[in-house]
C-alpha cells in the first residue's frame, strides 16, 4: 500500500505539471465522495482516449480514494514491461483470448472475498477510442456487475483539450449508473454503453462551450501563464500576465 500510495502521489504531480487543470462538471464531485465512502464492492468505469487515462486514475486515487484498496486489469504483454504496478493493484489478462474473460471474474471475485471494501477500476473499451467514437465496451465489466448484482458502479467520461492555456486540459464528469431492469451480462453491457455514449456527448457539448463556470477544478487552473520571463515582465509593469477568456455569441442567422 505505500509503494501504491506513493505511485498514485507521483501520478498527481505529473498531471498538475503537464496540465493546465483538471475540471470536473458543476455538480459532480460529490460522485468522488460517495464512492469513497461505499462499505461494499464498487467498480469505476472510464472510457479510454489517452496514454495519460491510467496517471488520471492514479491521481484520483491520491485524491479521493486512500482508503479503498483497488484493483485494474491490463494487458499482460504490457503488464510484464511495468511489473512495478503491480505493487499497485495491476493484475494481468490476455484480452483477445476467449477464457481471459472467465479468467478475470473469476479473479475478481476471490478479491472480493478477501477484500469486501475492493475497488475495481477499468476502462471497459479495451483499448484507446477516439471521445468522437461510438462507446462499444468489452464484456469483462458487465459479467462481473453480472456475477455481483449488489454492486454499484460509477462511470467517469473524460476528454483532453486545449482552452486558453498553452498547457492543456482534463475535463471529466462522473456520476453513478444505474442497473438494468434485468441484471444479466447482455443488459448490463447494453446499459453500459448506452450511458457512456451519452455522457461522453453531455461532456463534449461543455467543453466546447468553454464556459469555466459548467466546471469545477479539481487539480491547477492557477491562472494562464504565457512564459516565466514574460509573465515577470508584465508583473513588474502591473499587468496581467494571464490570457483573458473571451466570450463572443455569433448570430444564429448572420445577414451578409
Amino acid at each position: 500500500m505505500p509503494f501504491a500510495n506513493m505511485v498514485c502521489w507521483y501520478a498527481k504531480r505529473l498531471i498538475q505539471k503537464k496540465f493546465h487543470a483538471v475540471r470536473v462538471l458543476a455538480g459532480n464531485r460529490p460522485a468522488f465522495d460517495e464512492l469513497a465512502r461505499e462499505p461494499n464492492a464498487s467498480m469505476l468505469i472510464m472510457n479510454h482516449c489517452s496514454w495519460w487515462d491510467p496517471m488520471l486514475m492514479f491521481a484520483l486515487r491520491h485524491l479521493y480514494f486512500k482508503n479503498r484498496t483497488n484493483i485494474t486489469p491490463m494487458d499482460r504483454t504490457q503488464l510484464e514491461r511495468f511489473q512495478f504496478l503491480r505493487k499497485c493493484g495491476l493484475f494481468g489478462i490476455d484480452p483477445d483470448r476467449t477464457e481471459s474473460l472467465t479468467q478475470m471474474t473469476e479473479y475478481v471475485q476471490k478479491r472480493i472475498s478477501e477484500l469486501p471494501r475492493l475497488m475495481i477500476s477499468l476502462t471497459p473499451q479495451g483499448r484507446f477510442v477516439d471521445v468522437r467514437n461510438e462507446v462499444r465496451p468489452r464484456p469483462g465489466a458487465s459479467a462481473i456487475l453480472a456475477r455481483n448484482p449488489d454492486m454499484r458502479v460509477w462511470r467517469i467520461s473524460c476528454e483532453y483539450g486545449f482552452w486558453q492555456d498553452q498547457r492543456p486540459e482534463i475535463f471529466l464528469s462522473v456520476a453513478e449508473i444505474a442497473p438494468p431492469e434485468k441484471r444479466s451480462t447482455a443488459s448490463w453491457q447494453r446499459q453500459l454503453g448506452e450511458v457512456m455514449e451519452c455522457n461522453q456527448r453531455l461532456l463534449a457539448d461543455a467543453v466546447k462551450s468553454r464556459d469555466p463556470n459548467l466546471f469545477e477544478s479539481i487539480l491547477g487552473d492557477r491562472g494562464n501563464k504565457i512564459n516565466p520571463l514574460y509573465d515577470l515582465w508584465l508583473k513588474a509593469r502591473g499587468k496581467n500576465p494571464g490570457i483573458e477568456m473571451k466570450h463572443r455569441i455569433a448570430p444564429v442567422n448572420p445577414r451578409r
